[in-house]
């Protein structure tokens, strides 16, 4: 292998380990702001959005995008 096959494959397995830039908890500290893991705020909305499910009327259909339907013929 090549060295130049050597280091693609040092960056690139650098790169899936997310090791090649900061993680956003690391950006918040250094910047002194606070940071939440998504973790937390799906728990944190996760009752909200349960009790807007529970709310809507039976048999009410939810809205969702309308599917994009080809010009061809």
């Amino acid at each position: 292998m090549t060295q130049r096959n050597r280091l693609t494959q040092s960056l690139l397995a650098q790169a899936f380990r997310g090791e090649l830039v900061p993680t956003e908890a690391a950006l918040a500290g250094r910047d002194g702001r606070s940071y939440e893991p998504a973790s937390d705020l799906m728990e944190r909305i996760r009752p909200d959005r349960k009790r807007s499910t529970e709310s809507a009327k039976p048999g009410a259909r939810q809205s969702s995008p309308s599917p994009i339907r080809s010009t061809r013929r």
